[in-house]
């Protein structure tokens, strides 16, 4: 059976989580969300996505933040932090030497919109903008260890 995962992160405390989660659940209900917050830009030490990636199994559908990459393309994911088969867990120092996921695009869309809006009071501000954020539909095809 085929499992919908979605992977919500943000780098610093100022930013919100919540709209990330909010779009992925919006677009697909049963999702399972992976959350992880105050990650940095490092790859180390992202215990979240390794958790997802202990779950994620071939066939499994991910939606994470946009990659620039066409609808049916083949998209690698080398940087690969742990890898579970036969029940032997492999976890990397900090990736997993020769270990690779392939996964392929099945859709580029946008979340559904929401409004910023900022507002100052006694000095007659008011600003509107609307954001949609995008998003990539990746199925996992193999994972090779």
């Amino acid at each position: 059976m085929c499992k919908v995962y979605g992977y919500c992160r943000i780098s610093r405390k100022e930013q919100s989580i919540d709209r990330q989660v909010r779009n992925i659940t919006a677009e697909y209900p049963g999702a399972i969300i992976v959350k992880e917050a105050y990650t940095g830009t490092k790859v180390e030490g992202r215990t979240g996505f390794e958790r997802l990636l202990k779950q994620v199994a071939e066939g499994d559908t991910i939606f994470i933040e946009k990659l620039e990459a066409e609808v049916d393309d083949a998209v690698p994911f080398d940087q690969v932090l742990t890898v579970v088969s036969d029940g032997n867990v492999t976890v990397g120092k900090p990736l997993v030497s020769g270990a690779k996921v392939t996964g392929k695009v099945l859709a580029q869309g946008k979340a559904k919109k929401i409004l910023v809006f900022k507002y100052k009071a006694k000095s007659n501000y008011r600003r509107r903008q609307g954001h949609r954020q995008p998003f990539t539909k990746v199925a996992i095809e193999k994972i090779e260890a």
